[in-house]
Order: structure tokens, then sequence, then C-alpha cells
């Protein structure tokens, strides 16, 4: 199974998330909710931010960004990754393997990135990150003692070589190259203990206390801090995890996406959304990439009988490969997907009047059911000039 984003408290990763159109809910303040309408190939979500790699590297930002410490120039990359963690810094990943960053203060030592160009991996929690190598090497900096006792988040697990690194609030986490996890850092919310055992993961995240496990056959497993029932994704198969703060969230394989933990700012509401590939989670912010939206442009014929049976073509934009089609709340046959312009179909039966069409979340009015009955244009009971306006407006 694949990994689609190592995400993290902030999130990240290696690029390898299937591009989409960022979807983003939550806290709708400062712009939240506007994420710019370009493909992207890597989504974090920060405390009232959300950070963005277009295909071409470009970094694009949103929410509470404040330009004296995270000027608009620094978007032009080009970049293979960006993760935020408190919301207050950012670390990004260029294609060349350098790591730079950005941040309101460097009181933790956030902005001393490490030199070299071979990381492959980033991640940022609380005040600490840390940074994968094409060796398998794990390189960290930021805070070095979470302020209530003497445990140090930036501690670098044990065990390696590694190949992939996830950091929590006051954690790092990571995955070694024979597939079991490890843990460093802070432990007062059991986030060293019960970590599983299991030799197949292929994903680690971390949260404010406590962290979750990606298996390779889909399987999750989480330990740690449950107060707010974090840790409390429903049992099934999973393609994508994250998580933040007092939250995770989870791409089941059947497409459905679930977060568990606080509920506030609707974050535990999940919008319908159609096809996602990755989320991520962090503070009161979810996000998940998914393809653009289809848009249906119009049905060739217009209309046809009432008892069904008319062939049709679909025309639109953004169409996916496995498309639920439907006239009137009924479902099409013969379903067949041209191009993701054009679908081919054959119309159930229906009731007489105009029909919803419907290319999964997409609809238009677009299409007429004629009555069976010849002449009754309008199913009335009579044939009358209401008829004839009919035959003019749909034959």
């Amino acid at each position: 199974m694949a990994v689609f984003a190592i995400c993290t408290f902030g999130a990240v990763t290696h690029a390898d998330s299937e591009p989409g159109i960022a979807v983003c809910w939550g806290q709708t303040a400062d712009g939240n909710h506007n994420p710019p309408q370009v493909m992207l190939k890597n989504l974090d979500a920060g405390d009232r931010m959300y950070f963005g790699i277009d295909l071409q590297g470009a970094m694009h930002s949103w929410g509470t960004i404040t330009e004296s410490w995270f000027p608009p120039a620094v978007t032009i990359g080009p970049f293979l990754a960006v993760s935020t963690g408190s919301g207050q810094n950012v670390i990004a990943l260029r294609t060349d393997g350098t790591i730079t960053a950005w941040a309101t203060s460097n009181q933790y030592g956030i902005l001393n990135v490490p030199t070299g160009n071979s990381f492959v991996q980033i991640s940022s929690g609380q005040d600490h990150a840390a940074g994968l190598t094409s060796g398998g090497l794990i390189v960290s900096w930021g805070t070095t003692q979470v302020g209530w006792n003497n445990d140090n988040p930036s501690e670098v697990p044990s065990g390696g070589p590694f190949s992939s690194v996830a950091c929590g609030s006051w954690n790092i986490y990571a995955i070694r190259t024979n597939g079991t996890i490890a843990a460093a850092g802070y432990s007062g919310d059991g986030q060293l203990s019960g970590i599983p055992t299991e030799n197949d993961f292929v994903k680690v995240v971390g949260g404010w206390g406590h962290g979750l496990g990606l298996r390779s056959n889909g399987e999750i497993r989480t330990w740690g801090r449950n107060g707010e029932g974090e840790r409390n994704l429903p049992s099934g198969l999973y393609r994508d995890i994250d998580a933040g703060g007092v939250n995770s969230i989870g791409l089941l394989l059947n497409g459905n996406v679930v977060v568990r933990g606080r509920d506030e700012y609707g974050l535990l509401t999940v919008p319908a959304i159609d096809g996602v590939t990755s989320v991520t989670i962090a503070g009161a912010n979810a996000g998940a990439l998914a393809p653009p939206p289809a848009i249906i442009l119009g049905v060739v014929p217009v209309s046809g009988a009432s008892i069904g049976g008319t062939a049709v073509r679909i025309n639109g934009n953004n169409f996916p490969s496995s498309p639920t089609v439907t006239f009137g709340g009924a479902p099409a046959t013969d379903i067949v997907v041209v191009s993701p312009t054009l679908i081919t179909a054959v119309t159930p039966a229906g009731t007489p009047g105009m029909a919803v069409v419907t290319v999964n979340s997409a609809s238009s009015e677009s299409f007429y059911y004629r009555p069976s009955c010849d002449g009754d244009l309008d199913n009335n009971g009579t044939i009358d000039s209401s008829d004839l306006g009919l035959m003019l407006v749909n034959y």
C-alpha cells in the first residue's frame, strides 16, 4: 500500500500524494475555507492557516498569514513539500533536497535548519522539526525541552535506518526500514508506551498526546492520550491518516473521510467530497485533496421518452473514471466514460417533465422526459396550446 503523505501535527511528507484540489473545513476565520483552485500535490493544515504545493512546485498559503514573517516572495520555490506545526512556523523541502523555514520567532531555534541537500521528507511539531535523509537518517532541530519536565521533543528515535518521520506536538515518530515504529520525546500521555509491534507500517503520525500508525494492509493502530476520543477512528481499512492536536482524521478505502476528537468549529462534520486522495488535520482545521468536482454542461439529446432507453451524451468537465449517473434520481445504465469531458449512457424510465441529471455530486436540470401519450407533452390529460409550446422548446 502506497504512502500518500507522511502527515504530522502540522503534517507532512515526501511529496507523493495524488494531486487534487484542496477542500477545507473547521474554523472559518480569515479565509481558511478559500483555498486556491489549483491542483496541489501536497496539502498541510496548520492552526488557522493552510499551505499547499502545486504541480509546478510553487507554494500557496491561505488563512491567517502574516506577511511580516511569511512574505509572498518565499512561495516561488520550487518545493516538494511543506509542513506547519504550531501555525507560527513553517518548514519546506525544496526540489534540490534542502530545507528552509519561516517563523514568527526563532526563540526555540526552529529557523536553524540543517544544512545539506539529501533530505527527502520533513515534518514540523510544536516548536521542533525533523528531516529524513535519503540515507535513512533523521536530523532534528528546535526546542530541546518541554516546559513541564525534562523530556526532549527533538530527541531522535533509536534503531534506524528509517523510511519515514513524523513530529507530534512534543515527539518524533518514525518508521524503521524493517516496518516497525519508533518514538522519542515527551512521554507524559503515553506516547512512548503501547507502541504497536507489527512490522508492516507505511505511515505514522502524531498529535498532541497520541499516535496513529497505518499498516500496509490498511489497518490502523493507535496509542497514547484519548481524553477527547481522538483515537476512536471507526474500524475498517484506511488509505490515509493524520493527527493534530486532540483530533484524528482518516480516509477509508471506501472513500469516506472520518474525524474523531474534539468537536469544535464543526470539525467532526465532514463535507461531501468525491474521490479524496489524502487528508490533513491540525488545531481546528482539516483538509483533503480531491479531484476537481465534475461539471455538467449539457445533455444531448435534450429529451427522451419517459419509458427510458434513450442513448445520451453528457458533456462537461472533470468527469471521474467510475461515476454514478442518475436521471431524476434513477440510475442510468450502460455508462461509459469516454473522456473527462464526455459520458455516454442510457436513460432509465422517468416521470414526464424536466429531470435533474447528476454525475456524482454535479447536477443539472438538463433533460426532458416526454410523456408516453403522443401530443400530451405536459401530461395534463389534454392536447392544448401548452403542448405546442413544449414541442417548440424541446423537440
